[in-house]
């Protein structure tokens, strides 16, 4: 079978082999290149298509990359239940609902294609991104096109021109021009324009050479030595395997600590992983290891206030201060709408329901300005940017992911960080109980990291660049959001034109 008849073979079967592909570019596979052809099959399969078979066909992309992508789920949930059966459930929820997102971008781009609007594609699939990383209470930030290529981070750098969406469409835009070529003989071929797709053809190849370029230019600024912790002790398991306690962590990283801060009391400041420290209001912070002030220190855990309890980064460099996590993990750290569904109150959370921040916040350690993220908040671009704009001259990034450990979850926190350093144009110190943590400097490029599930030190010297976050970047995300509701919204109220 000749391979263009592969792809616009019958039913969803195009569709398929495009959720296979996009998979394959992602880990464990990391057949990166992949991104730049996964969506082709799909788009032949929409052209002069139904919007019942274009949803259809997006949605079955959208689930067969979903069940592989995301099979961690499925891993991290048998490790709690011991059951696989019990794992696969919301892994097969996830998946379903995940191909909505896909069938929507699906039915979006048919319509354009129907209308030879071909053009418009990357904006939609930009604009799905937007729209997933960003639905309240359901945003899911995870697997975004550009998180492919964190291992090329040549291919990263159009990240910090219009950011992370930006990176997606135009991956999304390649994809489009190898579909214009493949139907460029075609009677009913989307482009009729062949100037029009000569002038995306250049744009497209310009934006690789521009990164070369920024890629190439030197880092000059400032040079400080930072420090990334990995602990080596396991907050989610004890030794037995089971859910371990807050009596025997403490216990354990008692131990652990001092002789880890010892050998980076030289560091500007060293990062330690989130869930270490116990606050109270403003007072100064529980700490399950004797500290005595060397090196300046950022770590994190659980502030409360009043009645509400904030997840928190803290500081010391001398004096303690805290800045709380504004994105919290849905049924993690918070679980919605228990005063008006009575039956939620069955999920009792460890710490209790956590309170969101009421806004992104930097801090200031020995005398340099950081950016913290808690976590999930890595993976979401926003946070970044907005301590980016606050004039953050350092990302540090503190996660506890030892529940992930074992499953395909860790890669994509990694890309996720890679990508934040590259868009911002900053350093990013990683800290991880079990890691890997790592030191990424503002090209994406590994300086230092310590092997996963050992206990060490990653330090390595960052220069520090003047921060700026482009005007292309801030409003990108809205134009993609808003052509792709735009289209959305004129394919589902109106004819294809050549098929209803």
């Amino acid at each position: 079978m000749k391979l263009r008849q592969l792809v616009e073979g019958p039913g969803a079967l195009p569709a398929l082999f495009s959720g296979v592909l996009w998979a394959l570019a992602f880990p464990p596979f990391e057949l990166s290149l992949l991104v730049f052809v996964c969506l082709v099959p799909l788009l032949m399969s929409l052209r002069s298509c139904k919007r019942r078979t274009a949803f259809r066909n997006g949605w079955a992309m959208g689930a067969v990359f979903a069940l592989v992508n995301f099979f961690w789920v499925a891993q991290f949930v048998s490790k709690w239940t011991q059951s696989f059966w019990l794992g696969l459930v919301p892994l097969l929820l996830m998946a379903a609902a995940f191909g909505v997102y896909t069938g929507l971008f699906a039915v979006a781009a048919a319509w354009a294609l129907a209308k030879r609007l071909w053009w418009l594609i990357p904006f939609l699939w930009a604009g799905l991104e937007v729209f997933r990383s960003n639905i309240p209470y359901l945003f899911f930030p995870w697997s975004l096109f550009g998180t492919a290529l964190y291992k090329l981070p040549l291919l990263l750098q159009p990240a910090y021109w219009g950011g992370t969406y930006f990176l997606g469409a135009w991956i999304a835009l390649l994809n489009t021009l190898v579909l214009l070529f493949l139907s460029a003989r075609d009677e009913d071929s989307p482009a009729r324009n062949p100037r029009a797709v000569g002038w995306a053809s250049v744009l497209a190849a310009a934006v690789p050479i521009l990164a070369i370029y920024g890629y190439l230019q030197p880092v000059e600024g400032r040079t400080i030595r930072v420090a990334a912790v990995q602990t080596g002790v396991d907050m989610a398991f004890g030794p037995d395997g089971r859910p371990t306690t807050r009596e025997e962590i403490w216990s354990r990283l008692r131990d652990a600590l001092p002789p880890l801060l010892d050998s980076c009391k030289t560091a500007t400041f060293a990062v330690l992983p989130e869930g270490i420290a116990e606050g109270v209001g403003d007072l100064p912070p529980a700490l399950p290891f004797p500290y005595d002030g060397v090196p300046p220190l950022i770590t994190g855990g659980v502030r409360e206030e009043g009645n509400l309890a904030y997840q928190a980064l803290y500081g010391y460099d001398g004096t303690w201060k805290h800045a709380d996590k504004t994105r919290l993990v849905i049924f993690g750290e918070y679980v919605p709408f228990r005063d008006v569904l009575p039956f939620l109150d069955a999920f009792n959370l460890p710490a209790g329901d956590l309170t969101p921040g009421k806004r992104v916040e930097t801090i200031v350690l020995n005398g340099v300005r950081v950016g913290g993220l808690l976590c999930f908040e890595g993976t979401f671009e926003e946070v970044a940017r907005e301590q980016a704009r606050q004039g953050a001259q350092v990302l540090a990034l503190l996660t506890i992911d030892d529940w992930y450990q074992g499953t395909g979850a860790i890669p994509y926190l990694i890309s996720s960080a890679t990508l934040r350093a590259v868009e911002n144009r900053l350093p990013l110190v990683r800290s991880s109980p079990l890691g890997p943590s790592m030191v990424i400097d503002s090209r994406g490029r590994r300086l230092a990291q310590v092997p996963q599930g050992k206990a060490g030190v990653a330090a390595a010297d960052v220069v520090l660049e003047p921060s700026a976050v482009s005007p292309l970047r801030q409003v990108f995300p809205t134009v993609a959001g808003v052509a792709f509701f735009l289209v959305l919204f004129l394919a589902l109220a109106r004819d294809f034109g050549r098929n209803s």
